[in-house]
């Protein structure tokens, strides 16, 4: 159990000392204690095996495939589209940065 400076277990909903902040300085979610059934359960639930893994995909997959060809041709359009307008926001975003980068040069050489 985290305890804080003065070793004493944090109250729920207190905000952590500085001690209790991760590596990028926020602050470390309360600390819960859970009972023993909460404890199983999270157990069971965090060992799932690699194979019903892929099996649950792999049926979520053979579903898509029996959808009709027309709606998995719009769910094609529509991730092309998405793709697209990615790589167009993506080479936007790239060339205001590369702007901004200059304008701030040409400023300072004046």
């Amino acid at each position: 159990m985290r305890r804080n400076q003065t070793g004493d277990p944090p109250r729920a909903g207190s905000v952590p000392a500085a001690a209790d902040r991760d590596e990028l300085g926020q602050p470390a979610p309360p600390v819960v204690e859970l009972s023993r059934g909460e404890h199983r359960e999270a157990e069971q639930r965090s060992a799932v095996r690699a194979p019903v893994v892929y099996k649950a995909i792999r049926r979520e997959g053979e579903d898509e495939l029996r959808r009709p060809a027309r709606a998995l041709a719009w769910s094609g359009f529509a991730a092309g589209l998405s793709m697209g307008f990615s790589l167009v926001a993506a080479l936007n975003h790239a060339q205001v940065v590369a702007g901004s980068t200059s304008a701030a040069g040409a400023q300072s050489e004046q």
